[in-house]
């Protein structure tokens, strides 16, 4: 497979603590229960910083149980396998998920990025899709980020703009 299109994300040095965390504990529920527990059919993945459990007091096995009984699927990165400080948990509906990387494999396939579940969450972990391109549109969609400044299909287009929902 070709080099995935898309600038590699990269991570910095310094490493973060949960007391460098910007969030209170509040803003961490409600972090949580919009990028994972709303993860289905019309948002079909979601992430969070590993640190957003820890200041949110929930414990992290339990939280994976909770999902995967609902018939979702997790997937965790270590802080040095991404650029999300403390590491990361990606949540994902397989079967709507799955759906949406086939409606646009012929995006996928040109950008060279892999159209199965896991191995997409592999490449969205570490590369970001170019702003108003097919591609940033799928990734998007995947987030249930549907309005997007960087989309394509986003009116008012601007470069810089931070990539993706969550």
């Amino acid at each position: 497979m070709a080099e995935p299109e898309g600038e590699k994300k990269i991570r910095g040095t310094r490493r973060i603590t949960i007391d460098d965390y910007p969030f209170t504990k509040e803003q961490s529920e409600e972090q949580i229960d919009a990028s994972l527990r709303r993860v289905g059919p019309n948002k079909p993945l979601g992430y969070e910083s590993l640190l957003t459990f820890q200041k949110a007091g929930i414990d992290l096995e339990a939280l994976k149980r909770e999902l995967e009984a609902k018939g979702l699927k997790t997937k965790s990165y270590t802080e040095d396998e991404t650029t999300i400080f403390g590491g990361a948990l990606y949540v994902y509906d397989p079967k709507a998920l799955d759906e949406l990387l086939k409606s646009r494999e012929n995006i996928l396939t040109a950008s060279g990025w892999p159209s199965q579940p896991e191995d997409f969450i592999d490449t969205v972990n570490s590369i970001h899709a170019p702003n108003n391109s097919d591609l940033f549109d799928t990734v998007a969609d995947a987030y249930g980020d549907y309005t997007n400044i960087g989309r394509k299909s986003f009116p008012g287009f601007r470069e810089g703009v931070a990539p993706y929902g969550h």
